[in-house]
């Protein structure tokens, strides 16, 4: 398969399910570059390294779809893509290592400490989540990601995101559900 970024560019302006799907195994051969980089900037979980990569290949056909993106003599789409998911990855660390400021806390009684005790939960809730529930939740509530999105992403119908949604909060409800001594 011919995976010159021209041709890359080409598939993802294409319509149609296999123009796409070509396009992704090509822009997945940039993986290892892409990781090679994020274990330099301290990111050793697998999983959350995939997971980053692979909404840097959505927002990269995104835009090339919406025009945002043009080759230039110099550019390689292996070194943008790359580029694109380290800054995912210092975004989301910078979110998540944000100091909250006392005042934008919903709850003006909650405390830091319960906040963060509250933050630590849910990190570890999400760990005993099954891959699936755990790429959909992720997906949904920190990426913003719509279901339809992730339905086209994952290539698998509406209607069976929703059911993964909906199964994947039960589970997360069910995990973090107190238990009673």
């Amino acid at each position: 398969m011919d995976c010159s970024d021209e041709r890359i560019i080409d598939l993802i302006k294409t319509a149609g399910r296999k123009a796409e799907h070509q396009s992704v195994k090509c822009l997945l051969k940039c993986e290892g570059q892409a990781n090679a980089l994020l274990i330099k900037q301290g990111l050793h979980d697998a999983e959350e390294r995939r997971s980053v990569f692979y909404h840097a290949i959505v927002a990269f056909i995104v835009n090339v779809r919406r025009g945002r993106f043009a080759l230039t003599g110099k550019a390689k789409i292996c070194t943008y893509l790359t580029e694109t998911t380290r800054r995912q990855w210092l975004k989301r660390y910078a979110q998540e290592n944000k100091p909250q400021a006392e005042n934008s806390l919903p709850d003006a009684h909650r405390s830091t400490d319960s906040r963060e005790a509250l933050q630590i939960k849910l990190r570890a809730a999400l760990e005993e989540l099954n891959a699936t529930d755990k790429d959909i939740i992720v997906a949904f509530y920190f990426y913003g990601e719509d279901l339809k999105a992730y339905a086209e992403r994952r290539q698998i119908a509406y209607a069976t995101a929703k059911k993964r949604i909906s199964r994947a909060r039960e589970r997360l409800k069910e995990i973090l559900k107190p238990t009673q001594q």
